[in-house]
């Protein structure tokens, strides 16, 4: 039988406060039951498409009847059933209520399995590409020059790609950070005009002479990205 090809992406996270880097696998396509069984017929086997539904089919029931009566359900090399009870009771006494219970089963893959599974797949590393909110330009309109510099009290512009942020959400933001202090910075929160494309402000008195903007931007997902522009100079 011929190697499978597992690839995967590498992605940072925060876990117990301390910034990881793990593997996901990127858009995994699900394969339902007609799918699999589609995968057995391809493999080859004299068992007909309806005998091998109604085995599944079959398996399915047993393991339900079994894990209801309290014992597992193992398939050697492969997977084992175990039934079990979810929530908590107020003490040794009480009772399972609905609602704050549960009745579950738990499938727990064999280590034998696992070690067929890893020797018949190799792996491979694909880039990451997560969108992101990018800043390519600072405009100053007062000294007309592109990512030097900023005039405090006078016209701003930022040109990128996915700038726009919803300003009712804290976590979303443009602020201009301190190049030599990142926890000092100024918030801007009032536009001119407000594009994925283009933020158009009025620049703010600063108590430093340059910084960065910075721009968090959730795009309509779970997760805030962020993008910082280069370094410029703050006139007065």
């Amino acid at each position: 039988m011929a190697n499978a090809t597992l690839k995967f992406q590498v992605f940072e996270t925060n876990l117990g406060n301390q910034t990881r880097f793990l593997a996901r696998i990127p858009n995994p396509h699900n394969f339902d039951q007609t799918a699999v069984v589609d995968k057995m017929i391809d493999l080859g086997t004299s068992v007909s498409r309806g005998e091998v539904e109604s085995v599944l089919a079959l398996l399915q029931q047993s393991v339900v009847r079994i894990c209801g009566e309290g014992s597992t359900a193992s398939l050697d090399g492969f997977v084992r059933f175990s039934p079990a009870v979810g929530g908590t009771f107020d003490s040794d006494l009480d009772g399972f209520q609905s609602g704050r219970n549960t009745v579950y089963v738990n499938a727990t893959v064999s280590s034998i399995f696992n070690k067929d599974f890893a020797l018949f797949t190799s792996v491979e590393k694909t880039s990451a590409n997560f969108k992101r909110p990018k800043l390519s330009q600072v405009i100053d309109v007062a000294t007309d020059t592109f990512n030097q510099k900023v005039t405090a009290n006078n016209i701003v512009t930022l040109n990128g790609e996915s700038l726009k942020f919803n300003l009712k959400n804290p976590e979303e933001y443009l602020r201009f950070v301190n190049d030599a202090d990142p926890n000092q910075y100024v918030t801007i929160s009032k536009f001119q005009k407000q594009t994925n494309r283009e933020l158009v402000f009025l620049m703010p008195t600063t108590p430093f002479s340059r910084g960065y903007f910075e721009v968090a931007n959730a795009m309509n997902t779970a997760r805030i990205r962020s993008e910082k522009s280069k370094d410029v100079e703050v006139a007065v």
